[in-house]
Order: structure tokens, then C-alpha cells, then sequence
């Protein structure tokens, strides 16, 4: 609300911190579950989920890949036009 009220009461800035936020913390706890899933003792008395364990990965992955593609072409132009 501070940036929001900074800037005229503008909620752009405000939209753009909050994307900023959500594509940082995606990844992160993407990243938490993937490892949280390769864990050895969290099945442990079960077999193994190999088929969960690489669709998880190939779509974190994607996740990574589609998070740096935004950053390139939305995010870090704003940012840039934030501070100019």
C-alpha cells in the first residue's frame, strides 16, 4: 500500500511487485515439493512413485522455464521502467 500511495495511488506498481512476489515464490516451493518427493524415507513400507516422481520433475521444470521466459519479456522491462 506504501508504493501504491508513493506513486499517486496507482496500484501498477503495487500489481507489479505482487507478480514479482508470486513468480519468485512458484519455483521455490515447487523446488520443496520435488525435493520432498525424491526423499527415500517419505515412502518408506511403500514402493517407490517413479512415474509421479518424473512427471513431478518434468514439470517443474517447465515451471522454471516458462517463470525465466515471463521474467525476460514482462517483468524485468517493468522493473526497469520502475526505476527510470
Amino acid at each position: 500500500m506504501v508504493i501504491c500511495y508513493s506513486f499517486n495511488g496507482s496500484p501498477t506498481q503495487l500489481i507489479l511487485i505482487a507478480n514479482i512476489a508470486t513468480s519468485i515464490a512458484t519455483p521455490v516451493g515447487g523446488l520443496f515439493v520435488l525435493l520432498l518427493i525424491w526423499r527415500k524415507d517419505v515412502n518408506e513400507g511403500y514402493k517407490a512413485p517413479t512415474a509421479l516422481r518424473i512427471c513431478m520433475t518434468i514439470s517443474y521444470v517447465f515451471v522454471l522455464i516458462m517463470t525465466v521466459s515471463a521474467f525476460q519479456k514482462t517483468i524485468i522491462p517493468g522493473i526497469m521502467k520502475l526505476f527510470a
